[in-house]
Formats: C-alpha cells, structure tokens, sequence
C-alpha cells in the first residue's frame, strides 16, 4: 500500500483507498485516489519537465474501460494531447481531463497450448498483448508525459531482480499449470523498452543515461513463441528509487 504508488506516479500524488485479494484471477487489487496537486509535495521528478500525474500507468481494458483523471503541477493553463498513435481517448469533464482506456476486443481468444497457470493470449487475435498510449501535457513552454499500458490480458510472466556487479538485471519467471516456476533463459527472451530512456541487454541487465535519465523506465519481456503471448511488463522506478530499494520491492517476503 506505501511503495506501490512509486511504481506509476511521483511519491504524495495518490494515497491508498483500499485493497482485496481476488480468488477467481489470483490477484491482489488496490486502489488509490489521486491527491490534488495544491496538496502534494514538491517532489522532484528526475528529469526536468512539467510534473504530472499519473506519470505511468498499467491500465487492465476491460468492456467499460474507467477513465483515468490527468492533472499537472502547473499554474497556468494546460493543453493535454496524445503524442503518435491513440488507442484511447481523451474526455474534458467540467474542466477536469480524463484519459479513457480503449475497451476489450471481442475477438481475443487464448492459446490452450501454452503451459502456463495465467492464460496466455492467441498471437493470432490480437497483435500485441500491450498498448501504448503517449499522453502529454504543455504549460508556458513546459512538457510532461503520461505513458498509459493498457494490457489486453493478464501477463503469463513475472520478474525478479537482483544486482549483479553494481547493475540491475531483471529475470523473467513464470508459473505452469502443475504449480512450478521457471525461469527463461537469455536465448528464449527478447526485451523491449516501451518509455523512459534506459537501455536493456539481452542477460537483463539495465543501464540508465549517464547524462538525463528519465525517472522510470517500462519494460516488456517476451517469452519467445511461435503461436501465444508468453510476458511480463513492469515499471522499474529507477533512479526515482535507489536499486536496493527497487530490489526489496520486488523480493518475495
């Protein structure tokens, strides 16, 4: 409920409402509020530019997908559009702007050949399992970004992170039908950096710009497969966190 709030917005820009566990998809839920920015903090983003909220944010589509509320630390008025491609909408309410997830596509069917205790969605219905919305804000010659994944299905895949000589390195695990983990191997996996500006090799390892690196990077991994999405997609709040903190998020108690 304290940490989770690092992984998709600036600390002190949502506070938790409340939280459940889920029997039917195996799942912790929480859900928080945002805090209006006259109440926030002034919390330094790690990079220059407008401070908005949320800064990312994994969105689960759904049939009616929930809008999400955009806001921006700025005192003068703010112009919000969409940068590249739009998979959803944006919506002005009584002055409030709302990004508005794209609703599910009917035609998503799942892979019955893929050993995994999650579901693993047909390559054949649907083109990535992930879509990206670029989302951005400008005030008096300032620029925020708010990056939106919206997952099309629950991932089959989750990380694990450790150090390895000074350097964060993601591994990439999943759970089969008989209740056993594994983890994949570097020749079976392909990373992919969907915002921020840090470079992934392909053991895992992380490297943030040396010079302006973004506050938080957002990277997918793949399983490799011929027919279904085997992945993972997680925000690694680096360097708005220190590695040994983003480690303890991520480790098993």
């Amino acid at each position: 409920a304290d940490w989770l709030v690092g992984l998709f917005a600036p600390p002190g820009s949502y506070t938790f409402k409340e939280g459940y566990y889920s029997k039917q998809s195996l799942m912790m839920n929480a859900a928080y509020e945002p805090v209006p920015l006259s109440q926030q903090a002034n919390v330094a983003s790690g990079s220059a530019g407008l401070i908005v909220s949320p800064m990312a944010q994994l969105v689960n589509v759904g049939v009616e997908s929930v809008p999400q509320p955009l806001s921006a630390a700025s005192a003068s008025p703010v112009t919000w559009a969409f940068e590249g491609q739009a998979h959803g909408a944006l919506e002005a309410v009584n002055g409030q702007y709302f990004y508005k997830p794209p609703v599910l596509e009917s035609s998503l069917v799942f892979n019955s050949d893929a050993n995994t205790l999650v579901p693993a969605l047909s390559k054949a219905s649907a083109a990535s399992p992930v879509k990206l919305d670029v989302v951005t804000a400008t005030s008096a010659g300032q620029k925020g970004v708010c990056h939106f994944l919206n997952l099309l299905a629950q991932p089959t895949h989750y990380f694990k992170m450790v150090d390895v000589d000074g350097a964060l390195q993601l591994q990439l695990f999943s759970v089969d039908l008989d209740g056993r983990e594994h983890r994949s191997s570097e020749s079976e996996t392909r990373w992919h950096v969907l915002a921020g500006n840090a470079q992934i090799a392909q053991n895992g390892t992380i490297t943030l710009d040396p010079d302006d690196p973004s506050p938080y990077t957002v990277i997918w991994a793949q399983h490799i497969h011929d027919f279904a999405w085997l992945w993972g997609i997680v925000v690694v709040p680096m360097p708005m966190m220190a590695m040994e903190s983003v480690i303890k998020l991520f480790t098993p108690r």
